[in-house]
């Protein structure tokens, strides 16, 4: 079976044709994946042209893509951030997966951008179908992070599943443009961003440019490592927050997350 990939534009979005939606450009990313793109096969992916430049709903600002998979405690986030922009939602709940796709996606033509960022949200969805287990760890140790103030856009950046995911993308990149071209426009973007006195994107870009890919890398084995670290700890802050009668609201997601890693 064949990889269902849906595009819709936000309003505003003046596509006039699906390529303006860069549906080739999904696709060769698709096979740059190789092997690993069978996972991807029968999947339905709604990939979504927003309106937004910020990931709101996880309080990341500047971010250029965010999932949302089906049935996890992210989704309903995404699928709001849609909702807001486009009424139009009955048929969206069909998709397994979201890929929403900040303004600055549709606002720069540049392809490499786009590759980095798109690849990057379609092995986010490969890491979900090969390991299901693994995600709800990443998500979890996220929401626990974050419920102790100590989830910071480098940290972020540092999850093995973000690893991961910047690694493949630079991959796929790499092949679809050649390292040089590649290179050269990482470092653009870094330059671009300390002229902008922009730290965010400099330090974005130089994440990027500082992978090595001759390097060997194993998110699930990474995911593990930090899993025995916090894993004692995790489980008594629940429990703390489980004999309470009134939560805070990330004690609620944290909890949340807990009981799905528990339950599904």
């Amino acid at each position: 079976m064949s990889t269902k990939i849906v595009f819709h534009p936000s309003p505003g979005y003046n596509a006039e044709s699906e390529d303006d939606l860069n549906r080739d450009l999904v696709i060769k990313i698709i096979d740059g994946f190789g092997k690993e793109s069978s996972r991807l096969s029968g999947q339905d992916v709604l990939i979504y042209f927003g309106m937004l430049s910020c990931r709101y709903s996880i309080g990341l600002r500047g971010a250029l893509g965010i999932l949302g998979i089906k049935n996890t405690p992210t989704y309903s986030n995404v699928y709001c951030l849609i909702s807001g922009e486009f009424k139009e939602t009955s048929n969206k709940s069909n998709f397994e997966f979201i890929i929403y796709l900040s303004k600055n996606i549709r606002q720069d033509d540049n392809k490499i951008f786009q590759t980095f960022t798109i690849a990057h949200e379609l092995q986010h969805v490969i890491q979900y179908i090969h390991s299901k287990n693994t995600y709800k760890k990443h998500l979890l140790l996220y929401r626990y992070f974050y419920f102790k103030n100590e989830m910071n856009k480098q940290r972020y950046r540092n999850l093995p599943s973000e690893i991961d995911s910047f690694r493949k993308a630079k991959v796929i990149a790499y092949n679809l443009f050649g390292k040089e071209e590649c290179d050269q426009f990482l470092e653009e973007k870094i330059i671009r961003g300390n002229a902008n006195n922009d730290n965010d994107s400099k330090s974005y870009w130089e994440n990027i440019k500082a992978l090595d890919l001759n390097s060997s890398y194993n998110y699930e084995e990474e995911y593990s490592k930090l899993w025995n670290e916090y894993e004692n700890t995790i489980e008594n802050e629940i429990a703390r927050i489980e004999k309470q009668n009134n939560s805070k609201s990330e004690e609620k997601d944290l909890l949340e997350a807990y009981r799905y890693f528990k339950n599904n």
